[in-house]
């Protein structure tokens, strides 16, 4: 299996460099890359602790790493210990968009507590705010979310003055 995901990021890695060579820019349909994303997928959860090795290599290519981290959308919560081990280093990051649409499908509890804790601890923009805020939200709705944990978040919400701000505003950003 590991051999496989050496050679899907091997022909992923030919295709970008020849995506950017103008001389082969007609040959587009060849570098389509949905049979390596397509395998990534699939793959995601066997090959878990080497995904995210790849992922965190910072030597590896953003297309790639994004294409990594895009193979986890809508996947279970098995995934969110991961993605919250790691979504504090990425805030300055793309990645941490990324991450944040992780835990709105994976998301549990844990998710809920850790984003409240990182917007009590950290000092983030009003468009950060809001995709947290939201995030939050979007778990909730999927996952009943503990009594305790949800007074955590209002009272939060409250002490900061964002409880005015309705899902309408933050869907309209």
């Amino acid at each position: 299996m590991e051999d496989s995901l050496q050679y899907v990021i091997s022909r992923h890695n030919d295709k970008l460099n020849r995506r950017y060579t103008p001389l082969y820019n007609w040959m587009n349909f060849y570098h389509c890359i949905e049979a390596e994303s397509e395998f990534l997928k699939q793959n995601k959860y066997k090959l878990k602790e080497l995904y995210f090795e790849l992922f965190d290599n910072a030597n590896i290519s953003e297309e790639l790493r994004d294409l990594i981290i895009i193979s986890y959308f809508n996947s279970d919560n098995s995934i969110e210990d991961d993605v919250l081990s790691r979504i504090n280093s990425y805030i300055e990051q793309r990645y941490f968009q990324r991450m944040l649409g992780i835990l709105r499908t994976s998301g549990t509890n844990k998710s809920v507590e850790h984003l409240t804790d990182l917007l009590k601890e950290k000092k983030f923009d009003m468009d950060d705010t809001k995709s947290i805020l939201l995030a939050i939200y979007e778990i909730s709705d999927r996952e009943k979310i503990k009594r305790k944990v949800r007074k955590d978040f209002e009272k939060y919400l409250i002490e900061n003055r964002l409880d005015t701000l309705s899902r309408y505003d933050l869907f309209s950003r």
